[in-house]
């Protein structure tokens, strides 16, 4: 049984303890028992943990290339925000710098007018020098005295000092306009190439932000995906703990078996919790899909062995039960072995499984042809190849689908099983 629900075959059992370790090996079997059953209850899903893994590799494959999608997309983004801080310092410093060339060039276009209104002022003095005879040498205007009669600190020497000074004070502020222009035209031109700089960095600041918040815009999905994903590997590493550790246990428990628990006319290796638990769910289905009545929670006893329905074992069973467990229980160790790629011959053969029902006296539940009908539907979604032998013809429904043959008994085409007339000579 254990080679056909697992595939592994049974040790073989040399020697075994006395009485006394035996009931110490039960004890802890017991406790071992309990606690797989604990850890049975925690495991949120029916997969074992060959499915368990093949899902963890699907999830760890769309995480892979989650992340790679992630990475990209985080890449742009990251990249995207250097360059708009980069862009940000530039332009900041741009600023300064523009405010800094403006405020100069402001002072000194300020300068540039106060020295032509200075040199417009001394023109105007020159001027009304000139008309007014003041800078000539010769005859006085004020006195008319001629040069040489003038002693030395008459008009003349003030005249030609005022004359002096000015044309001095016009070389002077000339010179300082002269050498203030270009600085002017300098600085103009350093304010139009930061200008122009900035009306090219303040449109890639804009463009940066936009590429900033479509990355932003599709990191959020991304990133949530990633979590639920991350989430749901959790979980199954989780699950694959918990039956990693219930195989743990269940092969110390094969172990404390192995070293002899029970007597050694048993020698069968314990089959695990987890996979009687599913061989004894197809059961319930099979049983549930005949409807046959008051067989409820049924399960295979492995240290029987036995099947019970209802806490009740089988042979404690009306003689149609047994029939239909012992049916029941050969077709459902089909369909499992088959479905989970075990060792199985793939096909059953029934003999008589319901012929019982027919007579329902001495049973103990309520025996109906419905029972009957049932089962021959449901054989027909049977995964292998079902031989039925049976002394009733199925449903007309069930005909038209299955290959049915008719034993005529002696004398006839197919006498089946019946035994052959014996020869005259004899």
């Amino acid at each position: 049984m254990k080679f056909l629900l697992t595939g592994e075959g049974d040790p073989v059992i040399e020697t075994g303890p006395n009485a006394g370790q035996r009931r110490v090996h039960k004890g802890q079997i017991n406790l071992l028992d309990q606690i797989v059953l604990d850890l049975t209850a925690k495991l949120t899903t029916q997969e074992n943990a060959t499915q368990l893994r093949e899902r963890q590799t699907r999830i760890q494959v769309t995480i892979d290339a989650q992340s790679r999608s992630l990475r990209v997309i985080a890449d742009r983004h990251v990249a995207a925000v250097a360059a708009r801080m980069q862009t940000a310092q530039e332009l900041a410093a741009l600023e300064s710098r523009l405010a800094e060339v403006s405020d100069l060039h402001s002072r000194f276009r300020l300068l540039e007018q106060q020295y032509r209104s200075d040199l417009d002022r001394l023109t105007m003095v020159s001027e009304v020098g000139s008309i007014l005879g003041y800078f000539k040498v010769g005859t006085c205007v004020f006195c008319g005295a001629e040069p040489q009669h003038q002693h030395p600190d008459h008009g003349e020497q003030e005249t030609t000092q005022l004359h002096a000074a000015v044309q001095a004070e016009v070389t002077k502020t000339s010179s300082l306009l002269a050498d203030l222009l270009p600085t002017i035209a300098d600085l103009r031109s350093q304010m139009e190439d930061l200008q122009a700089r900035r009306g090219e960095l303040l449109p890639r600041v804009v463009e940066l932000n936009a590429e900033i918040a479509e990355a932003e815009q599709h990191l959020e999905p991304l990133r949530t995906h990633m979590e639920e994903l991350l989430t749901a590997r959790s979980a199954v590493e989780r699950e694959l703990e918990l039956h990693s550790r219930i195989e743990e246990l269940e092969s110390r428990r094969s172990r404390l078996h192995g070293e002899g628990a029970v007597a050694q006319t048993r020698p069968t290796e314990h089959i695990p919790t987890r996979v009687l638990a599913e061989f004894d769910r197809v059961l319930r289905q099979t049983l549930d899909a005949w409807k046959v009545p008051a067989v409820e929670f049924a399960e295979y006893d492995q240290y029987a062995p036995e099947v019970r329905a209802g806490s009740r074992p089988r042979a404690g069973r009306g003689k149609g039960v047994r029939s239909v467990l012992h049916s029941a229980f050969t077709t459902s160790l089909a369909r499992f072995s088959i479905d989970n790629d075990l060792p199985h011959p793939g096909f059953v053969v029934l003999d008589s499984p319901v012929v019982t029902y027919r007579e329902p006296v001495g049973e103990d539940v309520d025996i109906t042809s419905n029972v009957v009908d049932h089962f021959y539907r449901d054989m027909l979604s049977f995964p292998g190849q079902a031989v039925i032998i049976e002394n009733g013809d199925p449903p007309t429904d069930v005909l038209s689908f299955a290959s049915a043959y008719r034993f005529t008994g002696p004398g006839g085409d197919r006498p089946g099983f019946f035994p052959a007339a014996a020869p005259a000579d004899r």
